[in-house]
Order: structure tokens, then C-alpha cells, then sequence
């Protein structure tokens, strides 16, 4: 095989000798969504906001995910909830919450829009995207990874599949696990944002760890050093 793409929140830190990351397209929506089984008469669409959203669940509910991340930001916007291990692809997935074993699940917006499930299966369930504010996704949330052969002979053509500030956060972001150590199996998230105007352009870099969460911002170019200073803060502080 010449090329291959990945889910790049799924990633491993350490490539292959030879490879690497050919292009970076421009990232999905990063967010994460609340889904719920729609309540007969009710809109397709959850209610605007996660507090609202979680506000709609019944007392004492059942919320499923396979993420220590989730899981934190659950219990912080929802502490009456139980949360409770799901597995299985999206279908599988809305499957049990269709069948009750979960009061609700998070699932991860871009693979939903990707798979069209939020405009197909409007008529089952609610969906609430959770707004980073208040709920961090995991670092590359939402962006897809080219990786390739270093000497490949086409990977210039490849490399016009990048989008360049898709690439800065797919840098940065991943620089916050690297430096923290995290991986999938820890409460770690980073997302960052690239924000213009007619004069500058400032790299905005949000890092939660361990429930501890900081923010800050810089130039483009500073934006590893950023990410490495945002970091080595948390690890200071925890």
C-alpha cells in the first residue's frame, strides 16, 4: 500500500521509521455530542448548550463512553450520573441506547456528520453538540491524517490535500500529548484555534489534564512552544 488514513485522535505518537504524515485536510467539527432517544414530539436537534442538554436527562442517568475523558466532564456538568462502559461501532452503539441500557451516550461529531447518522436518524434521537467551553474534545478530535513513505515519489501531489490551519492544530495538539505523556486511556484533551484579522493571527491553545484545565495564546510560529509551556503547567500543578 502507498497511503494511509487515519483517525488522527487515534494515532500513535511514534510513527513508523520511513513514515510520515503526508497531509492533514481540513478538520471536522471537533465537538462531541450528547445523544439521546428523541422523546415523541420533540425536535431531532437537543437543546442548545451541554447544561442544557444534560439538564434533559432523567435523575440518577445512565451515560455511556469508553473515554476517562468524557467521563470527567460528564460527572462535572451531570454529577447525579452513572457512567457506564459502551463498545461497538456507532450503530452497535445507538443500538443499546435505543434498547435502554443508556440514558445517553457521547459520541464524537465528525464521525456522525461523516456517516450522516444526525440527518438520518433524526426521528430516533436527540442530538446535543457539547460546546468546548465547557467540554474539551481529545486532542485532534475531528481531523483525518495522510501517512505515507517518506521517499514516496507522489508525495508532493498528497501534500496539496493540507489545510493549513488544520495542520497547526494537528501539530500543537498532538506536542500536548507527547509532552504529557497521555494517550486515549487518560483524562487528557487539547484543542486549539486559529483566529485572524486584518492585522495579526493568534494560536489559541486550550489543555485539560486530570480534570485541570488551562489556556493561553500566542503567534503561529510560537504555537509548539505554547503548547509545551501550557503542558509542563499542568504537570507542575498536578
Amino acid at each position: 500500500m502507498d497511503l494511509a488514513v487515519h483517525s488522527a485522535k487515534d494515532l500513535p505518537m511514534c510513527l513508523a521509521e520511513g513514515l510520515e504524515i503526508l497531509a492533514v485536510p481540513q478538520r471536522a467539527d471537533a465537538r462531541d455530542v450528547l445523544v439521546q432517544v428523541r422523546k415523541k414530539g420533540s425536535e431531532g436537534t437537543g437543546p442548545e448548550g451541554a447544561k442544557a442538554g444534560f439538564a434533559s436527562l432523567p435523575p440518577r442517568p445512565v451515560i455511556g463512553t469508553g473515554s476517562k475523558r468524557r467521563e470527567l466532564y460528564v460527572k462535572e456538568l451531570c454529577p447525579q450520573a452513572r457512567v457506564e462502559l459502551i463498545r461497538g461501532n456507532v450503530e452497535t452503539r445507538l443500538s443499546k441506547l435505543e434498547a435502554g441500557q443508556y440514558d445517553g451516550i457521547i459520541l464524537a461529531k465528525a464521525g456522525l456528520d461523516r456517516l450522516g447518522i444526525m440527518e438520518k436518524e433524526k426521528e430516533r434521537f436527540s442530538f446535543t453538540p457539547l460546546e468546548p467551553s465547557l467540554f474539551l474534545p481529545a486532542a485532534c478530535q475531528g481531523i483525518i491524517a495522510v501517512e505515507g513513505r517518506s521517499d514516496w515519489e507522489y508525495r508532493e501531489a498528497v501534500a496539496q490535500l493540507c489545510h493549513r490551519e488544520s495542520l497547526l492544530s494537528f501539530e500543537a495538539e498532538r506536542r500536548v500529548l507527547e509532552v504529557l505523556q497521555a494517550d486515549c486511556s487518560q483524562p487528557a484533551a487539547a484543542y486549539s484555534v486559529t483566529e485572524k484579522t486584518e492585522e495579526t493571527e493568534r494560536f489559541r491553545l486550550t489543555v485539560m489534564y486530570g480534570g485541570r484545565q488551562v489556556q493561553g495564546e500566542g503567534g503561529v510560529k510560537a504555537r509548539l512552544a505554547l503548547a509545551d509551556a501550557l503542558s509542563l503547567q499542568i504537570r507542575r500543578e498536578l
